[in-house]
């Protein structure tokens, strides 16, 4: 899937190349929600983490040339709120009766991800667009949950424009730190939905 990622952004920067100085650009602005986790291997006996209240937020600037290929990059800044649950299991000399507690202690979590995706129209009000996302963890927490990497996006653009301003819906599916700059050994990983507003910046081409 990486290889098929980076392969994609590859081939949508030499396409558009020849065309920038004729594209279209637009600056976008949106707020997302995503169902995410922490997949991957965990600590033997360490704790489980759930992730509650995920939001994000971005700006993008894309454009697009003659051809249906184009590019799209910008700045997203997520946070959520961790659900850290630890199992606790009472000793002692003498040891006390059987038995454990759950503890559930909420940890802030906050990150920033800049993606460089390409882009391709299928038809006037909808694209395909895929690309990885350069990632930074803002939120300290244990080193085997670090997230700061090189993850992927492959998701949709859903579009429509009044004239130069336009609304779009974007489903996607992120994996953060598929690459990453530690030794985490778990991935965090969405499955999201972003609305927005567009602008264009220029209006050669007709949707």
């Amino acid at each position: 899937m990486k290889k098929l990622i980076w392969g994609l952004l590859i081939f949508g920067v030499m396409m558009q190349l020849p065309t920038l100085g004729q594209s279209d650009w637009q600056v976008k602005a949106f707020a997302g929600v995503s169902d995410a986790a922490f997949l991957g291997a965990t600590l033997i006996g360490g704790p489980s983490v759930n992730v509650d209240r995920f939001q994000e937020y971005g700006v993008r600037l894309s454009w697009q040339g003659n051809s249906k290929w184009g590019m799209e990059t910008g700045f997203t800044y997520s946070k959520a709120t961790l659900l850290v649950e630890t199992l606790w299991i009472p000793t002692g000399n003498p040891p006390p009766r059987p038995g454990s507690f759950t503890t559930i202690a909420p940890t802030p979590f906050e990150y920033i991800s800049v993606p460089l995706l390409a882009t391709y129209e299928l038809v006037s009000f909808l694209s395909l667009q895929a690309g990885p996302l350069l990632g930074f963890q803002q939120s300290e927490y244990s080193s085997w949950m670090e997230q700061s990497g090189v993850g992927y996006l492959v998701g949709v653009n859903l579009q429509h424009y009044f004239d130069r301003l336009g609304v779009f819906l974007q489903p996607n599916f992120k994996q953060h730190a598929a690459i990453g700059f530690n030794q985490s050994n778990t991935r965090l990983t969405e499955f999201g939905l972003q609305l927005g507003v567009a602008y264009k910046l220029s209006s050669k081409r007709v949707n």
